[in-house]
């Protein structure tokens, strides 16, 4: 088992500000609200990160399930979405015994992609490039020997008249202003 003194000193830390948050909501808001609650509700994509947001007075000690505790006085936390479907479960605590427990789920995908980047860069043997231009010229010339020449019929082309009537605007020398 490792030691870990900077993990310790931070939950330490943690509690401690938990613990002063307790006494000033015992003296002083004595009640818990919860207020503007937001999280995201579109798919995100998995690995990504999705931020909780949230407003409380009277809260001294936060709890999220699977990722720790965090003091009353903290608004947002930033999580890691690593499954299909993340049920979320957040506790907040407040004085004598309140609690407000939110439940959320918050769904991830993994996209899909249909052509895949390959990196390595796979060269061909030097030795079958003479054979592959004599296999291309075979294909080609057996190509040109399937292709029967088509000849194409041309209809003569025809002029149609149609009746054009063309109108002219009389000409009002007062719809044209010249300046002097």
């Amino acid at each position: 088992m490792i030691f870990n003194i900077t993990h310790k000193l931070k939950v330490f830390y943690d509690y401690f500000i938990c613990s002063l948050l307790f006494v000033k909501n015992l003296l002083f808001t004595k009640k818990l609200v919860v207020n503007n609650f937001l999280y995201t509700t579109k798919i995100i994509i998995q690995g990504n990160e999705a931020e909780l947001n949230w407003q409380t007075t009277g809260c001294h000690k936060i709890s999220i399930k699977g990722l720790g505790i965090l003091t009353g006085n903290s608004s947002s936390k930033r999580i890691i979405l690593k499954d299909k479907i993340n049920p979320i479960k957040i506790i907040f605590f407040g004085i004598g015994g309140q609690k407000e427990i939110k439940d959320i789920v918050i769904e991830t995908q993994l996209p899909f992609l249909v052509n895949k980047f390959d990196a390595n860069c796979k060269k061909s043997n030097l030795t079958s490039i003479p054979f592959s231009q004599q296999n291309l010229k075979n294909i080609l010339i057996n190509s040109y020997r399937l292709k029967e020449p088509k000849s194409i019929q041309l209809k003569k082309t025809t002029i149609i008249p149609i009746k054009l009537k063309v109108r002219f605007e009389p000409f009002i020398k007062s719809n044209y202003p010249i300046k002097s």
